[in-house]
C-alpha cells in the first residue's frame, strides 16, 4: 500500500497546478516625474550670477549680499539681491536698505521689492513725506528771497 500512498500525495499536491506558466512582462522603471534637480540647481546657480552681474552692471556697483534658490517643486530659480544705499547727506535721501526677489530662468523683472530706511519700515512713503518736505522747504525759501 505504500506506492498507493505516494500516488496520491503526489496527486494533491499537484492538483490545481497547470504546466502552463503565463509570460509576464518584466515591470517597466517608471519615468522619473521630476527633473534632475542636481543639474537644475546647478543651471540655477549659473544663471543667478548672470542675473547679478546685470544687476550690478544697471545698478553701477556690486550687490551687498545675494543668494539663490532652485525649487524643484515650481521649477524656478529664486535669486535674492540685498544692495545698501549710503546716503551722503541724510536730511536730502537717507540711507536706504534695499532687497529684490528675482526669477532668473525668466530673467524677470523683481517679483518682489523690499526697502527699509532706519526707523521706518516702509521707505517708499518715508521718500515721498521727505520729498513733500523738500518741495516745501524749497518754496518757503523762495518765497522768502
Amino acid at each position: 500500500m505504500k506506492p498507493a500512498c505516494v500516488i496520491l500525495a503526489a496527486a494533491v499536491l499537484s492538483f490545481g497546478q497547470t504546466t502552463d506558466k503565463k509570460a509576464t512582462p518584466p515591470a517597466k522603471a517608471a519615468p522619473s516625474a521630476k527633473p534632475d534637480t542636481w543639474e537644475r540647481s546647478k543651471e540655477c546657480a549659473a544663471q543667478a550670477e548672470k542675473t547679478v552681474a546685470g544687476w550690478s552692471q544697471r545698478a553701477g556697483s556690486p550687490p551687498t549680499d545675494w543668494n539663490n534658490h532652485y525649487s524643484p517643486k515650481y521649477d524656478k530659480c529664486f535669486v535674492s539681491i540685498s544692495s545698501v544705499q549710503i546716503s551722503k547727506d541724510e536730511k536730502s535721501f537717507p540711507t536706504m536698505y534695499t532687497t529684490a526677489l528675482f526669477n532668473a530662468f525668466e530673467r524677470s523683472p523683481a517679483l518682489a521689492n523690499y526697502c527699509t530706511i532706519l526707523g521706518h519700515d516702509d521707505c517708499v512713503e518715508y521718500l515721498k513725506k521727505l520729498e513733500r518736505e523738500q518741495d516745501l522747504d524749497s518754496v518757503s525759501t523762495k518765497t522768502l528771497r
